[in-house]
């Protein structure tokens, strides 16, 4: 989500046999810095990374198609909301947030049509990834039986700020260390 930076979702790892599961929070305030000095969020999803032997996060890079589409529903909400009356506080508010959107969007699609590498994991840059999906049971990559991932909300959690360069590498000279 552009604009107003996403809150880290909080997930549910449900391992079978035996129902066992392990409640997992995910990070946010991860940046891109590119090479035009501005910045862009780092879009994050849960992963199992075969590195780290453990379920993380992993960047998530949109194909530059999403993108696009992402920015021509901005659009066509922006012209919906402009038919109205755009001296009301609420539609202005609108307004502006869908045209910070949209620009966030178009710095994105740049971003993703230069992209080389595939995702990363958020903590060790490795790109041996398994991607979880939301109610799909797959088998468990880190050991017997089944792995399902279950969305139980979001969560306010304090920034991490890491820093990333366009490829999703971390930038360790831009990053605050971890308290």
């Amino acid at each position: 989500m552009e604009g107003r930076k996403a809150l880290p979702g909080v997930y549910k790892l449900i391992f079978t046999p035996g129902a066992h599961f392990r409640v997992q929070r995910g990070t946010r305030g991860n940046e891109y810095l590119l090479n035009d000095g501005y910045r862009l969020e780092v879009w994050r999803h849960p992963v199992f990374c075969f590195s780290c032997r453990a379920y993380t996060e992993g960047e998530v890079v949109t194909p530059v198609s999403e993108v696009d589409a992402q920015i021509e529903s901005c659009r066509r909400e922006l012209r919906r909301v402009t038919q109205g009356r755009t001296d009301r506080p609420r539609v202005r508010e609108r307004f502006n947030d869908l045209t910070e959107r949209i620009e966030r969007l178009e710095l994105r699609r740049s971003w993703s049509r230069q992209r080389v590498s595939p995702p990363r994991c958020l903590e060790c840059g490795c790109t041996e990834l398994v991607f979880l999906k939301r109610g799909e049971e797959i088998a468990n990559p880190s050991g017997k039986g089944t792995v399902r991932l279950e969305w139980l909300g979001m969560c306010s959690l304090r920034p991490r700020n890491f820093t990333y360069s366009p490829e999703g590498d971390r930038l360790p000279g831009y990053s605050l260390p971890q308290l």
